[in-house]
């Protein structure tokens, strides 16, 4: 994030770049009332700014957010045990593909996939296994992603449910500069 904001009395520039603000003063104003009341301002705008931006984003980094993230203790270590993606229907391969792809490039991992049970799942299910009162057609949509020491599993009730599973999953794969992934549960729906 680039912001550039210029006061209406140009006493110093002010620079947001990735949480770290940088000033530029300008030397012949240093010091008057109106650029010490300036300073006041740019640092009650600071301090504000952190408290809104700072709790807005959550420990998932997950784009869209997903409606619901229920984080537990204990992480899922990915260099524990070799990795299997398991998939239980063949349209489901081609998320399991897309992961090994995330975590070759991202952590050198080079898991093996194959059709039945792995450490990583993916699963159609006929039901899904949290409550929701969703309109038949998003309900199609969503799905259940769940990360514990033993495994990871996504289900939904549909291929494509799933697969947004995978997308959710690649996304905590590819932002976790460790081989760890933190115990969650994650339910979303579009």
């Amino acid at each position: 994030v680039f912001l550039l904001v210029k006061p209406y009395k140009i006493l110093f520039d002010v620079y947001l770049f990735s949480s770290k603000i940088i000033l530029i003063f300008k030397p012949t104003y240093l010091f008057t009332r109106s650029f010490l009341r300036q300073i006041f301002v740019y640092i009650f705008l600071f301090f504000f700014t952190q408290i809104i931006v700072g709790n807005s984003f959550s420990k998932t980094v997950i784009i869209p957010e997903p409606q619901k993230v229920d984080y537990k203790p204990g992480v899922f270590d990915l260099t524990s045990k070799s990795i299997v993606i398991g998939y239980s229907d063949e349209p489901l391969e081609f998320g399991s593909e897309l992961i090994v792809n995330s975590l070759l490039e991202y952590h050198n991992i080079e898991p093996e996939t194959k059709e039945g049970n792995g450490n990583i799942f993916l699963q159609i299910v006929d039901v899904l296994p949290f409550d929701t009162k969703l309109d038949s057609i998003i309900e199609l949509q969503a799905y259940q992603l769940t990360i514990d020491e033993s495994g990871i599993t996504i289900t939904g009730l549909t291929p494509r449910a799933v697969f947004y599973g995978a997308m959710s999953l690649i996304q905590l794969i590819e932002n976790t500069p460790s081989n760890q992934l933190q115990n969650m549960e994650i339910q979303d729906w579009p």
